[in-house]
């Protein structure tokens, strides 16, 4: 499972690959009906959805959906597809 900050490094550098700006949400840490308004990290508007899942990483897009079980294999894939554009 990886850290919080490891996370929100993660996000910042799949945002700098694809220039498209992420907000970072801190999840919280018990659910209820008034705390969970927001949106889940990941989105990215124009290109699709990139979720951290513990040591998986889950890229849905127009070309396919993809799981990947590190980072780095994850920013190598993205790189590629931003070539494509």
């Amino acid at each position: 499972m990886k850290t919080k900050e490891e996370k929100h490094e993660f996000y910042d550098t799949v945002s700098s690959i694809l220039n498209i700006d992420h907000d970072y949400h801190d999840p919280v840490r018990r659910r209820t009906r008034w705390n969970t308004r927001n949106l889940g990290n990941g989105r990215y508007p124009g290109f699709g959805l990139v979720q951290c899942f513990g040591s998986s990483v889950r890229v849905m897009s127009k070309h396919g959906t993809k799981i990947f079980y590190s980072y780095e294999d994850t920013y190598k894939y993205l790189k590629e597809v931003v070539d494509i554009y």
